[in-house]
């Protein structure tokens, strides 16, 4: 889809009353991901994370799309990677702010672009554990 198009989609859906959250995890559920919310699975607690976030799962891989802490600050990101990794699972932060994909940085994460055009992701994943990941 064009690019000038795809907006145009987005601002109509917006107009119709859904919101980002809503649309967001509507295009991760069609690109074949399953959308999962807090306190779905025990690696996201719902105590630790807003509801409108967006997180899906794409086999091992966790996609953390959208996420935002309900007391930022206190660690819940530290503690949800190392659940994620806990459960065998891959965490895979996509599209960071720019505080964000510092952290990433800071902890010896890989970034790499997948897709073309519109349809481009900036997709962040762990090579090892780090110190810095490990909760105390």
């Amino acid at each position: 889809m064009h690019s000038a198009q795809h907006l145009e989609t987005l601002f109509e859906r917006m107009e119709r009353g859904e919101s980002m959250s809503d649309i967001m995890k509507a295009d991760e559920r069609s690109a074949g991901y399953t959308v999962v919310v807090p306190g779905e699975v025990q690696w996201l607690p719902a105590d630790d994370w807003d509801p409108t976030i967006v997180v899906s799962i794409d086999g091992k891989r966790v996609r953390l799309v959208a996420i935002l802490a309900k007391r930022p600050g206190n660690g819940a990101f530290r503690r949800l990677v190392a659940a994620i990794r806990a459960a065998n699972l891959v965490p895979h932060v996509i599209a960071p702010t720019h505080e964000m994909r510092a952290t990433l940085k800071r902890w010896g994460w890989r970034m790499r672009i997948r897709g073309a055009r519109f349809d481009l992701e900036e997709i962040w994943h762990p090579r090892a554990v780090s110190t810095a990941e490990r909760t105390p």
